[in-house]
């Protein structure tokens, strides 16, 4: 098996390069294109590297740009958020209370100008 895999064809690629080749190429031509590519850069010599420069990689893939994080204080801590408006339970309960007594009142005094307004109109 691993005879297989060294083994190359016409084109100088092994049985490994043709499957993976075969497996990237969504068209006949791309295959030719992937194979084409390989076979130069086999022929050259040069090794095959995502990165052929240290200045090609990101800066946030350098290990020297990693910040220490006992520098920062630890890991990222939780912000404390208060959901409190300063309101006891009670106070709270009253402020609903007067709120909704309002709207009491307002719908009443509404409820009476339609009366009023009704028995106006009717009187003449």
């Amino acid at each position: 098996e691993e005879d297989e895999e060294q083994t190359e064809d016409a084109d100088g690629l092994t049985a490994a390069e043709v499957t993976l080749l075969g497996q990237m190429a969504t068209s006949p031509e791309e295959y030719e294109l992937y194979a084409s590519l390989t076979s130069a850069r086999k022929k050259s010599g040069k090794q095959l590297s995502l990165f052929s420069d240290p200045s090609d990689v990101p800066p946030f893939m350098r290990y020297e740009e990693l910040v220490d994080d006992k520098e920062e204080g630890g890991p990222r801590k939780r912000t404390d958020v208060k959901y409190s408006d300063g309101m006891t339970e009670t106070q709270f309960l009253r402020a609903v209370e007067e709120m909704e007594d309002e709207k009491d009142k307002e719908k009443d005094r509404r409820r009476e100008e339609r009366r009023r307004a009704k028995a106006g109109g009717s009187r003449s």
